[in-house]
C-alpha cells in the first residue's frame, strides 16, 4: 500500500517489494482514467493507413495466405490481432480498435509494475497516471495503427529484461527478446530497443553478458518464421525488406513536394527539408521537431515535465544508485528513439512516432513529481500532476474528429431516403457498419456530381463552389455530448476557433443536361 508518510526527507527512495494484489489497487486510478479518456477522445478509423490494415485483416479472415504488397500489409502482429478481433466479435469499428485498446492498458499495467520495482508505490501511480493522460497515447489507442502496438511490445520486453537484471535467470532474457521479436516484426522501427540491449551488453550492466545473448534465444523464432513464410510464398525470405524499402515512393501530403524517392538513406537533408511541422511554430526543419516536442498538442506539458524533472533527479545526490541509472537509461532510451527516427530512418516527426520516447518522458515526470511530493509535500506534487492530467483531458477532448462529416453522413443516409451522391470515399467503412454499402454513390475526384442531393465535408465547399456546385447547407445533425459541454464551457466563437469541426454540408445540384439553352447568334 502507499505509505502516508511522504514528507520524511531521510525516507528510502526505494519501498519493500510489493504482494501480488497491490498491482491492480495500484495500476487502478490510471486505467479508469484512461477508459475515461478513452471515451471523450473523438477517433476511430481514418481511412488512411488503417485502411491497408483492414484490407488485410479481411484477407487473412478470408482464409487466404496472404502476402501483402505493402509495407502496411507486413505488419502481422497488428494485422492478425485486427483479424483475431473481427473473427470474435464482428467486423465493425470497435473490433477494429480493440487491440489497439487493450495494447494501451497493457503498456500502463507494465508501466506501474516496472517502476514500482525500480522506485516506490507513489512513483508507480504517477507513471501510470501520466500514460494514461498524455493525449498522443489515448488518441493513437482509439485509432487502429500500430504505433501502440509496437509500444506495447517494446515495453514488455524493457520489463522482462529488467526482471532479469534482478534475478540473472535466463527465462527472462529470452523472454525479453521474443517480446522485442514481436516489436520487429509490427514495424523495424523498434531499433533503438536493440541499440539500448547493445549498450547495455557492453558495459556488462548488473549480470554478465551471456546473459544479454540469451535474448537471441527468444528473438529468432519469430523471425525465422517470417522469412521461411516469405521463402514459401514468395521465393524471397527478405521480401519484408525489399518492399519497405520502396515505401518512400508511396505519395504523401506530409511532405512539402509530394515524394521522395529512392532508398532512405541516414541524414537526408533533402528529405528532411520537405517535413511539414505538426505544431504551429515553423522555425527551421534542423528545430522544428524539437519544438513539436513543446509545443504539439499530442504531447501538453509533458516533454517540459519531463526535462525539469531530469535536472532535478541527477542533481540530487540523496538519489540511490540504482534509481539514478534507471533514470540515466530512459534518458538514452528517449534519445535514441529521437536519433534514430528522425536521422537514421528519416522519418516525419509525427507524434506518434515517438511514443517510446514519450513513455520514457511520462517516467521521468513521475520521478520528479516524487522528488517535489518528497522535499515539498503532497500539495504541489498533487497540484502539479493535476495541471498535467486536466490539460491533457482538455486537450484531448478539443481535438476534432477527422472523420467527423464521413460518419455524419452515415447517419443522414440512414434517415432519408431516395438517391444521394457524395465525394466523401472514407465514408464507405460507416456505410458498410450500417449494412448500407450502396446507399450513396460515391463520385471519384473531379468528377462533377449528377442531378440531385449532393453531400460533401465543410472544407470542400470553397472548391465544389469554384466548380460551379453551389447552394451547400449544413446537414441536419444533432450536436455530440462533447460539443454542448464545450459550448457551456467557453463561448461558441472561441470554441470554433479551439476546435474547428468538418461538418456535413448539402446541396441540389440541378439537372444541366434539362436546362433551357440559348440559340446562338450569328
Amino acid at each position: 500500500m502507499i505509505s502516508p508518510d511522504v514528507s520524511d526527507a531521510d525516507a528510502p527512495a526505494r519501498a519493500p517489494a510489493f504482494s501480488r494484489p497491490a498491482l491492480p489497487l495500484l495500476a487502478l486510478p490510471a486505467l479508469l482514467l484512461a477508459l475515461a479518456l478513452l471515451m471523450l477522445a473523438q477517433a476511430g478509423y481514418t481511412g488512411e493507413d488503417d485502411a491497408h490494415y483492414l484490407f488485410a485483416a479481411d484477407a487473412w479472415r478470408s482464409g487466404q495466405w496472404f502476402l501483402g504488397v505493402n509495407h502496411w500489409h507486413l505488419r502481422h502482429p497488428h494485422v492478425l490481432a485486427i483479424a483475431a478481433s473481427f473473427a470474435l466479435f464482428g467486423r465493425n469499428e470497435g473490433a477494429m480498435i480493440l487491440p489497439t485498446v487493450v495494447a494501451f492498458l497493457g503498456v500502463i499495467t507494465l508501466t506501474v509494475w516496472l517502476v514500482r520495482r525500480v522506485a516506490d508505490d507513489w512513483t508507480a501511480v504517477f507513471a501510470g497516471l501520466l500514460v494514461a493522460a498524455t493525449p498522443a497515447f489515448v488518441l493513437y489507442a482509439k485509432i487502429p495503427y500500430p504505433d501502440v502496438g509496437e509500444l506495447f511490445y517494446g515495453v514488455l520486453s524493457f520489463a522482462l529484461l529488467w526482471k532479469g537484471l534482478e534475478t540473472s535467470r535466463y527465462r527472462w532474457f529470452v523472454l525479453s527478446g521474443l517480446a522485442m521479436a514481436f516489436a520487429w516484426l509490427i514495424r523495424p522501427s523498434c531499433a533503438p530497443f536493440i541499440l539500448l540491449y547493445g549498450l547495455l551488453f557492453l558495459n556488462g550492466y548488473r549480470v554478465p553478458r551471456s546473459r544479454y545473448l540469451a535474448m537471441g534465444i527468444g528473438f529468432a523464432p519469430p523471425i525465422l518464421a517470417e522469412w521461411l513464410y516469405y521463402y514459401l510464398r514468395a521465393g524471397d525470405p527478405f521480401y519484408r525488406f525489399a518492399v519497405d524499402m520502396h515505401s518512400l515512393e508511396i505519395p504523401t501530403a506530409h511532405m512539402m513536394g509530394g515524394v521522395a524517392h529512392g532508398l532512405r538513406p541516414p541524414f537526408n537533408a533533402e528529405l528532411m527539408a520537405k517535413w511539414v511541422p505538426n505544431s504551429m511554430v515553423d522555425v527551421h526543419w534542423l528545430v522544428n521537431p524539437y519544438i513539436d516536442f513543446l509545443t504539439s498538442p499530442s504531447f501538453g506539458l509533458l516533454y517540459s515535465a519531463a526535462i525539469i524533472a531530469a535536472f532535478l533527479l541527477l542533481r540530487d545526490r540523496r538519489l540511490q544508485p540504482e534509481i539514478r541509472q534507471f533514470a540515466w537509461i530512459m534518458i538514452a532510451l528517449a534519445l535514441l528513439w529521437i536519433f534514430v527516427t528522425i536521422y537514421v530512418l528519416n522519418l516525419r516527426p509525427q507524434p506518434r512516432y515517438f511514443l517510446p520516447a514519450t513513455w520514457c518522458a511520462c517516467i521521468l515526470a513521475a520521478m520528479g513529481l516524487r522528488h517535489v511530493l518528497r522535499e515539498k509535500g503532497r500539495l504541489p506534487a498533487f497540484a502539479l500532476l493535476a495541471i498535467l492530467i486536466v490539460s491533457d483531458a482538455a486537450l484531448v477532448s478539443a481535438r476534432k474528429d477527422p472523420m467527423e462529416a464521413e460518419r455524419q453522413l452515415a447517419a443522414f443516409a440512414a434517415s432519408r431516403d431516395g438517391p444521394m451522391t457524395s465525394d466523401l470515399g472514407k465514408a464507405r467503412f460507416f456505410l458498410e457498419q450500417r449494412g448500407m454499402a450502396g446507399r450513396v454513390t460515391i463520385i471519384g475526384e473531379g468528377r462533377r456530381p449528377p442531378a440531385g442531393l449532393f453531400l460533401t465535408s465543410s472544407d470542400q465547399v470553397e472548391s465544389w463552389s469554384e466548380k460551379g456546385v453551389s447552394g451547400f447547407k449544413p446537414a441536419p445533425a444533432r450536436p455530440s455530448w462533447l460539443d454542448r459541454l464545450w459550448a457551456v464551457v467557453v463561448p461558441q466563437k472561441v470554441y470554433a476557433k479551439l476546435r474547428p469541426r468538418r461538418d456535413l454540408m448539402l446541396a441540389e445540384v440541378p439537372d444541366v443536361s434539362s436546362a433551357p439553352r440559348s440559340s446562338p447568334t450569328g
